[in-house]
């Protein structure tokens, strides 16, 4: 098998940015190509966005995120919600990847539209590109569901104890946990 050739972006595609641009944070969910669909659909609900651009890359892409917004309930001339190949740069809440950005350009042309969050569904094998070409400015995104019902029940837990601690607990009370403290 031959290596795959490597087209580099030419200069002229990426806008210009101000001196002091940076990059916001970038999310990412973790998916299996398969499950992009699954993944969208959840993400939108989650996050339930007034307006939303899903960027894909391919037509494939394009007509499996349109799908998925169709099954939302989501009509193809929705104004708020929309699937693009090439014009992502318009105002919207959210810019969602559907597959990973694969130039600068496509991030900073993203940030351009000054959403409030950019999220990019990615496979395992994407994570460290995607790193890279953010410049460290990535962050998973955990939608909800069992980790997130976990995290939610253990930060209950933690505000009920501090609560306590602060309206005074007698030593007492204090000595018998000592033990499991250390």
């Amino acid at each position: 098998a031959r290596p795959a050739s490597r087209v580099g972006a030419a200069e002229n595609e990426a806008p210009q940015m101000p001196e002091n641009y940076e990059l916001p944070i970038i999310r990412h969910i973790t998916v299996s190509a398969s499950a992009r669909p699954a993944a969208l659909r959840r993400l939108l609900d989650d996050m339930n966005p007034p307006s939303a651009v899903i960027v894909a890359r391919d037509a494939a892409a394009a007509e499996s995120a349109t799908e998925t917004l169709r099954t939302l309930g989501y009509h193809d001339d929705d104004p708020n919600i929309r699937v693009t190949r090439t014009d992502f740069a318009t105002p919207a809440h959210a810019v969602i990847f559907y597959q990973p950005p694969v130039t600068p350009a496509e991030l900073q042309r993203a940030a351009q539209a000054k959403p409030v969050q950019i999220v990019v569904l990615a496979r395992p094998g994407e994570i460290a590109w995607l790193r890279e070409l953010t410049g460290g400015r990535l962050a998973p995104l955990i939608l909800s569901g069992p980790e997130r019902r976990a995290h939610d029940r253990s930060e209950a837990v933690r505000q009920e104890l501090r609560a306590v601690l602060t309206r005074g607990v007698p030593p007492r009370e204090i000595i018998a946990l000592e033990p499991l403290l250390e």
